[in-house]
């Protein structure tokens, strides 16, 4: 384990540079990502609806954040590693999802689909490409974020602070990507940015008026 911290990308390059100060950030901002994804758990289990909130989005997003665990230790990212921990936090989203909202068929396919994705990370010898493709899947699973407010035409249990420390949090990702010259995650972020500014601008669109009804 101290061999392994050792030769983290964060501790070999530690000093005052771009690299040690964006790895901090994102460290702060998982945390307040982390604090994001709680918060959306928290509407769906008090409201006890999943309304307009995307199954898909978030079991993907769940077997995502494992995969970036591994992909993380294979690069040698402790931030990138700490950031796929917020897999244990998506979890009960999706249970909450499950319990209140109710799984398609597609949903459950889907589901066992995206939870291929842990075994492919580690077996595979190609673990850069698979997670380029698994990074730009997230842009495909975001979709259908601002697709659900917009086709029921409701806010439902859809949190916005979620999408803020989306936004907030892709930025200094963004300075990390460039940091470690990581090219997919530097291209993936401002693009995620924006669909998630789109789910925010929904949310503001669609939400009730106080005291009416979701």
């Amino acid at each position: 384990m101290v061999e392994f911290f050792r030769n983290t990308v964060e501790y070999q390059n530690f000093g005052f540079n771009a690299l040690t100060i964006s790895s901090l950030a994102t460290v702060i901002f998982t945390l307040f990502q982390g604090w994001g994804f709680w918060k959306q758990n928290q509407s769906i289990w008090k409201e006890r609806s999943g309304k307009s909130v995307s199954v898909n989005f978030f079991s993907y997003c769940c077997f995502y954040f494992f995969t970036f665990i591994i992909y993380g230790a294979y690069k040698h990212g402790l931030a990138m590693m700490f950031n796929g921990c917020l897999g244990f936090v998506v979890l009960p989203i999706l249970i909450g999802l499950g319990k209140y909202k109710g799984f398609t068929r597609s949903n459950v396919m889907l589901i066992l689909v995206f939870g291929m994705m842990i075994p492919a990370m580690i077996f595979t010898s190609e673990k850069d490409s698979l997670f380029t493709m698994l990074l730009f899947g997230i842009l495909f699973s975001a979709i259908t974020q601002p697709y659900e407010i917009w086709k029921t035409k409701n806010a439902g249990a859809v949190d916005p602070r979620l999408s803020i420390t989306f936004i907030v949090n892709g930025v200094f990702w963004f300075v990390y990507a460039l940091s470690i010259g990581n090219r997919p995650l530097a291209i993936f972020q401002p693009i995620a940015v924006v669909f998630f500014s789109v789910t925010l601008a929904l949310w503001k669109k669609y939400q009730p008026a106080k005291g009416g009804a979701r």
